[in-house]
């Protein structure tokens, strides 16, 4: 489960510094100034703070005494783990998940592969090099979707909290955490329907197989891409 924002106005100005933060608008190392992030989301000072206090929970943010709220940085160390939390629960989780998986589930996640390969078949035809923008982000919507909804059903509070906030650590900084060009994609749907199938076929070994063969291949692109930074 995630840290959910208590309050309209401390959930907009949550979303706010996490569009900011996976935008690279507020790069790592750089100083959050309350005041003005208020000023700039529209909001008071009180939800603004109250949303920094979650993303420092998540681990996005830190503060140091006497000097304010920093962007933490992400390690390559940082993102190693990152994956090896994900396999660790992950695989575990989706066999847990598909004896409560309905009807309504599995064509849920049919729908989030379906549209992956509706985004992959307009960028293949737009003759792009590379995912990028408004596309890139529906795309990793599905994706998380898709995720979250297995580890919903496997029913682990904890678990699903520990993951999504590893998810969500990763976005924070950058979209461009992998080339997401038209082979990454291929890939990605690849393993993502071969999850889905296993899961619709309520076959927990397959459905394990799969997933842990889709985050190794996410973690081998992931370290490529950080080590060309």
């Amino acid at each position: 489960m995630l840290l959910e924002p208590k309050g309209k106005l401390t959930k907009k100005a949550y979303a706010f510094l996490s569009k900011m933060l996976s935008r690279g608008e507020l790069p790592p190392g750089s100083k959050l100034s309350e005041r003005s992030l208020s000023e700039q989301c529209g909001v008071s000072r009180v939800p603004m703070r109250e949303a920094i206090r979650l993303l420092i929970e998540e681990g996005a943010l830190s503060q140091k005494s006497q000097s304010g709220t920093y962007v933490n940085a992400l390690s390559r160390r940082d993102l190693i783990e990152i994956y090896e939390v994900r396999e660790a629960i992950e695989c575990q989780q989706v066999r847990a998940s598909i004896p409560h998986m309905s009807s309504k589930d599995i064509e849920d996640l049919l729908l989030h592969v379906r549209r992956q390969h509706e985004i992959i078949l307009r960028f293949r035809s737009s003759g792009e090099s590379r995912l990028t923008g408004k596309t890139e982000a529906d795309f990793l919507s599905h994706d998380f979707a898709q995720h979250v909804l297995i580890l919903r059903r496997a029913g682990n509070r904890y678990a699903e909290k520990i993951v999504t906030s590893a998810y969500r650590r990763n976005s924070f900084f950058g979209l461009h955490s992998h080339i997401r060009d038209l082979t990454h994609l291929a890939w990605t749907w690849r393993y993502h329907k071969r999850l889905v199938d296993a899961i619709a076929e309520k076959d927990p070994d397959k459905a394990e197989f799969w997933m842990r063969q889709h985050i190794i291949r996410s973690r081998i692109d992931a370290l490529r891409q950080f080590d060309r930074k």
